[in-house]
């Protein structure tokens, strides 16, 4: 049994991953992106010129500035969150360690945006029993939810159980601490393993032992119960995509913007190279013969510049060899920088045909873009994932976590207001579909809760104060 064997797909894809990363994280200055150039025989020469000419190189990082920019506009507005009493803990400390549900989504976010693909593992409490109302009523005892970058997803097998395609197995890579002196921390690694058997779901942790070579388990098959003792039926891990939430590998969007910034800066490092060798005007003369020079010149240095006067026998001339204003290296990054900003306009376009001439309906221009697709892929991720924690807890009620797919180009008109206004007003739609839609137009803010509280306020305002009451009162306080 090889809990450390890595699927090939995963082989695949790991190397692109770095890739984009190192292209987001502007770690692209190295061997791996540009090479070595053409040895000249000299070792200490050579190594200098590939030195400086991986520090002339000038990256300009528009892949992380394209990250940047896609996760800002997933988080434009804050995700609605809706979930019973007994969760409101669990979403604000969604992972154990203080971090908020939103914070944790931001991130998840990010990894899909860049590599297309992550890993949610909703992990329990270890109980044998049954758990108090209390405990969980208090956060004593409650689910976690964990984050795994698409590195550490090493395998996985898929089955039908019951009509439905489920995971039946899942490795993940993790590190753990070793040693820890108070200054310095020793991480080794470790594979947790995840299995769906006929006793319900189980979890191992396998580490190597003192030899370093053999593997040996930490947790071996412990079945992972809910809060009624009873074990869970599916193993609680969500491998979310940018395409689709399936185990599959999903191609990452950012994959071409990346390979095209790498592209320009080996660009960039040649044309670094070519000013710097090149880029000082070089004097040439023609016609000058050593007789020439030793009457007319005096047997002197011949010398350029303003302050000279060059002394050329009839029929001689003389120039400056200069790098052209527009080199085909010049060329190519231009052309680059064009199809960076294009390639990073379509992953918020819409892949989908306008149906109007006056493509009024916006609402149709984000149903199929990259970015909204990643959004809603990473919102039902959570949502499956609260109510994995739900279950965990005993509770019902409804759940619901959704990223805003409404970016700036798609705000209502205020001829849109107008319509929706007068339809919710005539009752055509309920308080909440009216709220749901304002929310998402970016007009409002608040949630439905904080919004009829203050519609309550104002509505007791309007009715204004009890003037035959008051003027009792003032009656009173004046004898």
């Amino acid at each position: 049994m090889n809990q450390m064997y890595e699927r090939p797909d995963f082989v695949q894809y790991r190397a692109i991953w770095k890739m984009i990363r190192d292209a987001i994280e502007a770690n692209v200055k190295t061997k791996t992106y540009l090479l070595d150039m053409v040895p000249s025989g000299d070792s200490e020469y050579d190594e200098r010129r590939n030195r400086d000419y991986r520090e002339r190189a000038i990256y300009y990082n528009f892949t992380g500035r394209t990250h940047a920019g896609l996760i800002g506009q997933m988080f434009y507005r804050d995700p609605q969150v809706d979930a019973p009493e007994l969760l409101k803990s669990v979403i604000a400390d969604i992972d154990g360690s203080g971090i908020a549900i939103e914070q944790q989504a931001k991130e998840t976010a990010g990894v899909c945006a860049a590599c297309g693909r992550y890993g949610l593992l909703v992990d329990y409490p270890r109980i044998e029993a049954s758990v108090s109302r209390a405990d969980i009523a208090t956060g004593r005892v409650k689910p976690t939810v964990l984050l795994y970058q698409p590195e550490q997803i090493i395998n996985w097998r898929t089955q039908r159980v019951g009509g439905k395609q489920r995971l039946t197995l899942v490795v993940l890579y993790e590190q753990y601490e070793s040693e820890d002196d108070g200054f310095e921390q020793v991480m080794k690694d470790q594979w947790r393993v995840l299995r769906l058997t006929e006793a319900g779901y189980t979890m191992a942790v396998w580490r190597f032992g003192e030899d370093e070579k053999t593997l040996s388990a930490i947790e071996d098959g412990v079945v992972i119960r809910d809060s009624t003792g009873a074990p869970w039926r599916e193993i609680p891990f969500i491998i979310g995509g940018s395409t689709n939430n399936d185990p599959g590998i999903d191609n990452p969007p950012l994959r071409p913007l990346a390979e095209l910034n790498i592209g320009h800066l080996r660009n960039s490092a040649d044309h670094e190279e070519a000013l710097h060798m090149l880029g000082q005007p070089t004097p040439w003369a023609s016609g000058i013969t050593v007789e020439h020079k030793k009457q007319v010149m005096d047997d002197k240095p011949v010398l350029f510049g303003s302050r000279t006067f060059l002394m050329l026998p009839e029929g001689g001339q003389a120039g400056l060899i200069t790098m052209p204003d527009s080199s085909a290296l010049a060329t190519a990054m231009e052309s680059k920088e064009k199809r960076a900003a294009s390639l990073g306009a379509k992953l918020i376009e819409s892949q989908s045909t306008q149906r109007t001439a006056t493509e009024a309906n916006r609402s149709s221009m984000v149903e199929d873009s990259v970015l909204s697709t990643i959004a809603k892929n990473v919102s039902q991720a959570y949502m499956q994932a609260l109510k994995w924690c739900q279950a965990f807890l005993g509770e019902t009620g409804a759940v619901n976590f959704e990223l805003s797919t409404d970016y700036d180009f798609n705000k209502m008109t205020p001829q849109e207001r107008q319509i929706l206004v007068a339809e919710w007003q005539a009752g055509g739609i309920t308080d909440e579909e009216y709220r749901w839609n304002i929310r998402r137009s970016g007009v409002g803010y608040l949630d439905d809760k904080k919004w009829q509280r203050w519609k309550d306020e104002r509505d007791n305002q309007e009715d204004g104060p009890d003037l035959d009451r008051g003027g009792e009162n003032q009656a009173g306080q004046d004898e």
